[in-house]
């Protein structure tokens, strides 16, 4: 059964890492990757610097292998790009680990786990797509949504490209 997913993954120690343009580059491209492997319907997001809010369909018993292998890949993605590029070696310290993780790992983007929300009813959805769109008002980073470049806001209101392919929930 498709259920709506809101979800808010956070940066580790919320570091203001998200919205680099390298980092919500490999986010995005990784939501169109998985989209397409998955077949989930993605309504929305807003990439704020220490926090990611999206909104996706899909079918129930697929929603943690999405949220799973989307962070994974970016993690990944993100943390090999710093690590072969020598000016970007400064934001590996941000993310290193006290001590060596899970499978050995040194580093993390993330913070484990999400906070998630099934929403079965379309208007729920269209709120929680409200509330994200209006995050980088409420932190004082535009004076208008459409100002801030790491959001679908632009694709509700007047059509235009954000990145990534948005399918309206209604759709």
């Amino acid at each position: 059964m498709n259920i709506g997913c809101y979800v808010t993954a956070v940066s580790y120690e919320r570091r203001r890492l998200l919205t680099r343009t390298d980092v919500a580059s490999i986010i995005l491209a990784q939501v169109e990757f998985y989209r397409s492997k998955y077949s989930f319907r993605f309504c929305g997001y807003v990439i704020m610097p220490d926090h990611w809010h999206f909104v996706f369909i899909a079918d129930e018993s697929e929603v943690s292998p999405i949220l799973r292998d989307v962070k994974s890949m970016v993690a990944r993605l993100v943390i090999d790009g710093w690590k072969a590029d020598p000016a970007c070696h400064r934001l590996l310290d941000q993310i290193r680990l006290p001590e060596i993780g899970k499978r050995n790992h040194q580093y993390s983007i993330w913070q484990e786990g999400n906070w998630k929300v099934l929403v079965d009813e379309l208007d729920a959805i269209e709120r929680r797509l409200d509330y994200m769109h209006a995050n980088p008002l409420r932190a004082g980073l535009v004076t208008r949504p459409e100002q801030w470049t790491w959001s679908s806001y632009r694709w509700y209101q007047f059509r235009e490209p954000v990145g990534v392919t948005i399918v309206a929930a209604e759709d």
